[in-house]
């Protein structure tokens, strides 16, 4: 299973299991300080739209990775970080949990929710927890696939190594017997 495709049961369990509108996971792009979007669920399932990649520190979810703190509203017609006060209202949402994925002192990503009922403490305490354990996925995966495509290098060099020595021991055996069928010039 892929990381996406793992990411994508988890907003799909939010959905069902919280009762979120929609619920959606980023993971962190390093090398260009951006949160790449893996996961959707609910009312939105794509993921190649306008929030596929949030620069880290822009927007609702790029400040929750900046500052790494949750932002948690069950008042999201007027909360400042919610920008499209006009969808809010059109779409009914009430309530709004974005959770920074956290493991070890490392940002791995940022989960985010919206629902159309205010969420209680017992709802945002079991998220806080549900966190850790993506976040704990999402490093499992990644090392996963380090070693997945470190093994193919590896594979791939080994049987580059292996072609090398049989074509020079070709090329030896080869070099050999002309050596040994060539007349040599007497004088």
């Amino acid at each position: 299973m892929s990381l996406s495709e793992m990411l994508t049961l988890c907003s799909q369990a939010l959905v069902e299991h919280l009762d979120a509108a929609f619920a959606r996971i980023w993971t962190v792009n390093e090398s260009e300080d951006v949160l790449e979007l893996q996961a959707s669920a609910g009312m939105y399932t794509h993921t190649n739209g306008p929030h596929s990649r949030v620069p880290v520190g822009k927007f609702k979810i790029g400040l929750i990775a900046q500052e790494r703190m949750p932002h948690l509203t069950n008042s999201v017609i007027g909360d400042p970080r919610v920008h499209d006060q006009e969808w809010a209202r059109r779409e009914a949402m009430v309530s709004f949990a974005g959770y920074p994925l956290i493991v070890k002192d490392k940002l791995v990503g940022v989960l985010a929710m919206f629902s159309r009922v205010a969420l209680p403490d017992t709802a945002l305490d079991a998220l806080a927890v549900v966190t850790k354990y993506i976040g704990l996925g999402i490093q499992k995966k990644r090392v996963e696939e380090s070693l997945i495509d470190r093994d193919i290098r590896l594979r791939a060099a080994l049987t580059q190594k292996n072609a090398f020595l049989l074509c020079s021991t070709k090329l030896s055996r080869w070099q050999g017997s002309v050596l040994l069928r060539t007349p040599s010039k007497r004088r």
